[in-house]
């Protein structure tokens, strides 16, 4: 005996409500997108949501960023919470290493901070614009893990939706002292990483020729920023 799937297509325009329903909201699987369609007088009316309004909707609350700060040049929401990038061109900025009493001030390539939910990420460019196809390195720093999540050991970097939050991260990264902690695999050349920071030492530019590309097949701000975002917790490492 043969069974038929009857298959129902529903035009956004122009969506379904049962006859006991004054409104609904649809889940368009492909696209991702949720409709809502309401009863009005004798028609049927519907318009396009954001998740972010239909969480706005069924929670009764507020989506609100906050003050994210100057510099942030992305923002988003994903499953893992909200995400932003923050970016600083090349600049020189004090640092200091644990154990050492000295000062340095050397200088950086442009930089990006990449924060999901309240997981922090730093990557180096060899531009300042930040696009789809920017290619992302290693950060030349200790405290890094290969994925380019920061370690912050006992430091408690800002939450996602604080006050200039991408601009306090990046501060506290470079003011907290750097350790030997995660110091291997950021230079383009098997150099040791804290004597060759160190060695910066008044200079006025970074050598790019040491930068190393993030990763084997991931090395795009696109591929990278998906692969983040959508990563659960536990695949961090």
């Amino acid at each position: 005996m043969e069974t038929t799937t009857k298959m129902l297509t529903i035009d956004p325009s122009t969506p379904i409500l049962p006859p006991w329903a004054n409104a609904a909201v649809y889940f368009v699987r492909e696209a991702g997108e949720y409709i809502f369609a309401a009863r009005k007088d004798d028609r049927t009316i519907s318009k396009f949501l954001r998740p972010a309004d239909v969480k706005a909707a069924f929670t009764h609350q507020e989506d609100d960023t906050g003050w994210i700060g100057t510099n942030v040049v992305r923002i988003g929401n994903s499953s893992r919470g909200p995400w932003f990038i923050y970016r600083r061109g090349a600049e020189r900025v004090p640092i200091c290493f644990e154990g050492d009493r000295n000062k340095y001030l050397i200088p950086i390539p442009p930089t990006i901070l990449l924060c999901v939910g309240n997981n922090y990420y730093i990557f180096a460019v060899d531009h300042k614009p930040v696009h789809d196809g920017t290619k992302l390195y290693r950060a030349p720093f200790p405290n890094v893990y290969d994925n380019g999540r920061i370690c912050w050991g006992s430091n408690h970097p800002p939450k996602s939706n604080a006050p200039n939050a991408g601009e306090k991260a990046w501060s506290l990264f470079f003011a907290s002292p750097f350790t030997c902690h995660l110091d291997e695999g950021h230079l383009a050349k098997k150099t040791d990483l804290l004597g060759f920071l160190k060695s910066l030492n008044a200079k006025k530019i970074f050598p790019a020729r040491m930068l190393i590309q993030h990763g084997y097949e991931l090395r795009t701000m696109r591929e990278v920023l998906s692969q983040i975002v959508r990563a659960k917790e536990s695949e961090e490492e």
